[in-house]
């Protein structure tokens, strides 16, 4: 669910059972979306319940004077960002990177998770962000491809795990992807 409001909804039901009436909970499962995992966990932490969330990798969830009871299983998008950056920097050398995240919050948190990253880490490197609509179309991919061919950088990342295929198949109709010898 993007919307907070029903996951609010039934985590106000949640906390408001009657103790000896209602069996009552010992933690929650939060959503897998940063916004919600915030408004839900604000509700949770006041109760004293813990909440843990799958999937939820927004960093304002790393604010333990905010969310004293949030947990999650995976790390949050700035623990991912800096070993991305410094794999990109040491690793490879690289000095030009572009991404391509969808406008969406989990595609913004992870784009300035990497631009703090490379302020923090790797300062020289320039990065470029290109936005593609979460709900993206083929147009809107052909664009952003053109987009990252017009910057001439060799190195391109992508946040975009449901579109990968489309994305891939016209960068390579662009020829930036691929070396041409492999179909």
């Amino acid at each position: 669910e993007r919307n907070p409001r029903p996951a609010v909804d039934r985590m106000i039901d949640l906390l408001g059972r009657v103790p000896g009436v209602d069996p009552l909970p010992c933690a929650l499962l939060g959503n897998g979306r940063t916004d919600v995992s915030m408004a839900t966990s604000v509700l949770s932490g006041l109760q004293g319940y813990p909440q843990i969330s799958p999937l939820t990798s927004g960093a304002p969830l790393d604010d333990k004077s905010q969310f004293p009871l949030f947990g999650r299983v995976i790390p949050s998008s700035d623990g991912v960002a800096v070993p991305t950056v410094l794999w990109f920097d040491r690793v490879l050398g690289v000095r030009h990177l572009a991404v391509l995240n969808f406008n969406d919050s989990y595609g913004n948190a992870y784009v300035s998770a990497l631009q703090r990253a490379v302020q923090d880490y790797a300062p020289r490197m320039v990065l470029k962000t290109i936005n593609i609509p979460r709900t993206a179309e083929a147009d809107d991919i052909v664009q952003a491809i053109s987009i990252a061919k017009e910057t001439k950088f060799r190195y391109f990342f992508t946040t975009i795990g449901d579109k990968y295929e489309q994305v891939l198949e016209e960068a390579y109709r662009q020829g930036i992807a691929g070396t041409g010898q492999h179909q």
